[in-house]
């Protein structure tokens, strides 16, 4: 598996200047020409995983996951995160979520080595291309006693295991949820147990934050129900 990925990132290494988008003076592989490489050698041993973290009237939000199969499971080698503002650029107008999903695949493959460029690239392909403006920069204010923190800033760990070896993300309430759903939901899967296993605790002490939306309490709860006590509270 480890020949087909690093004739992947060579590929991509070795993408022709016409292959790629021109920006300034440099030229960028883009997101599709990347997912076509990454297709082509891993085929079915490859999988690309989306997650929407957030998504409201002003911003959306989403990881990208990249597995391969490995030892009759999927290994999760790299993700990337990326957010996009509503309203912000021609395309964000209508499709931001889209654009979203994009970006973040884009950085995903970055991490795993997939870049045909510089892993900073992805920002100034959109930049150029979906006429983005520069962030503005916020005027300082006076200092003020900090408010005290509420549920909604509140945030939970994904572990990876029952030993707690490792932290996967860390979440507010809602997209913690999603998450969990997401990666927990089949007890056959040793991975989704795993995760199960060592995020339980996490998962419990979230359904006690008021700020958590009635489908999430659901999938949560849901979780709970399918795999039981697994570490025997």
């Amino acid at each position: 598996m480890s020949d087909k990925l690093i004739a992947a990132i060579a590929e991509c290494e070795n993408l022709k200047d016409d292959q790629k988008q021109k920006i300034g003076n440099k030229f960028y592989a883009l997101v599709h020409t990347r997912v076509q490489i990454f297709r082509k050698h891993l085929g079915s041993e490859g999988r690309i995983q989306t997650i929407i973290l957030e998504q409201d009237d002003n911003k959306v939000s989403v990881q990208a996951v990249i597995s391969i199969w490995k030892n009759d499971s999927w290994v999760e080698i790299a993700n990337d995160f990326a957010e996009e503002y509503r309203g912000v650029g021609p395309v964000n107008k209508t499709s931001a979520l889209e654009n979203c999903v994009t970006s973040s695949i884009g950085r995903a493959l970055s991490a795993c080595g997939l870049t045909g460029g510089e892993y900073a690239s992805a920002f100034e392909v959109d930049n150029a291309i979906n006429n983005k403006p520069e962030a503005k920069t916020k005027p300082k204010l006076a200092k003020t006693k900090e408010a005290p923190k509420s549920k909604s800033d509140e945030k939970y760990t994904v572990f990876s295991d029952r030993a707690k070896s490792e932290v996967v993300c860390k979440l507010n309430a809602n997209p913690f949820a999603n998450y969990c759903f997401q990666y927990m939901a089949n007890e056959a899967d040793p991975h989704h147990s795993n995760l199960y296993a060592g995020t339980q605790q996490e998962i419990e002490r979230c359904l006690r934050d008021d700020s958590l939306k009635q489908d999430s309490i659901q999938k949560l709860t849901i979780l709970l129900a399918k795999f039981g006590d697994k570490n025997g509270n």
